[in-house]
């Protein structure tokens, strides 16, 4: 049986480059138009998410390469990586420069509680794609209504995280979801359609390992993301502010 992450020791070193990326990137803005701007600015906030995409695609073509999945499903996770990359590097820093109540101790202490809703949302789509894979066809109705299901259940845990949390959550999540315009329900249901998709493609790639050996490693792939970006995201966040 393959490991359930896959390519652990790229994934590792992915891990250390991008440490390094979110330490030192925000230093090289300074070079870039808007860059001498005070801290933080658009320029650190953008160079730091662009690095962070660049090692995620290498990471996702080394599962490509020692997986067997597909150059597709490779396109799809990087696009649904990159919205939550997005969110995580440059709207969560601008929602918490903008909050007066949260202090960086209870913003940071949201955005782990807020991990655990990604997890949440990525093992909802495995499992609906467990039932749906090879040869039984998933129909787009069905995708259609687990975005839309997706969309309310971030929407529902703004308000359950402010009960569990208190003010900081309030401030912060007001922040994330009305600070930022109407970018966050974009990037959510965008990520959650090329995350659909790409466990979809994953679904449909019979492997002599077993019936759903290329979505355990699908999983395992957007789990182990989540966890580095949210562990680099609180390096970020203690590096800027």
């Amino acid at each position: 049986m393959r490991p359930l992450v896959p390519a652990p020791a790229v994934l590792a070193l992915c891990a250390l480059l991008g440490l390094a990326a979110v330490l030192l990137l925000p230093e090289t803005a300074s070079l870039l138009p808007w860059g001498d701007r005070p801290a933080p600015n658009e320029t650190q906030l953008a160079v730091t998410s662009l690095g962070l995409q660049v090692l995620t695609g290498g990471y996702l073509y080394a599962v490509h390469t020692i997986t067997g999945l597909s150059a597709a499903w490779g396109a799809l996770a990087f696009g649904y990586n990159s919205a939550i990359i997005v969110v995580k590097f440059i709207l969560s820093p601008a929602s918490y420069y903008n909050s007066a109540e949260a202090t960086l101790s209870q913003h940071l202490w949201v955005g782990i509680a807020v991990m655990l809703l990604y997890v949440a949302a990525l093992a909802v789509i495995y499992a609906v794609a467990r039932r749906n894979q090879h040869p039984r066809r998933w129909a787009w109705p069905s995708k259609l209504g687990l975005v839309l299901a997706l969309l309310v259940f971030a929407i529902v845990s703004r308000y359950v995280a402010a009960v569990a949390l208190g003010r900081a959550a309030t401030d912060y999540l007001e922040h994330v979801f009305a600070g930022a315009g109407l970018w966050l329900p974009v990037f959510i249901v965008v990520a959650s359609w090329l995350a659909i998709e790409a466990f979809d493609r994953a679904a449909h790639r019979p492997d002599s390992s077993g019936p759903d050996a290329f979505l355990r490693a699908a999983f395992g792939t957007g789990l182990a993301l989540i966890a580095v970006y949210h562990g680099l995201w609180v390096v970020f966040m203690l590096r800027l502010f």
